[in-house]
């Protein structure tokens, strides 16, 4: 079983140092970046 609540209270101390903003940029360009990476390689085939 996964323990849920620990890792709640984990990324509740991870926003508490970064801003929230900060926090969604971050996951913002990472999904922006995955999927021009993915776009790239269905445009090779």
């Amino acid at each position: 079983m996964f323990d849920f609540s620990k890792l709640i209270r984990e990324i509740r101390v991870m926003a508490e140092k970064l801003s929230t903003w900060k926090y969604i940029l971050i996951w913002l360009v990472f999904v922006i970046m995955a999927s021009g990476y993915f776009i790239g390689q269905i445009r090779w085939w």
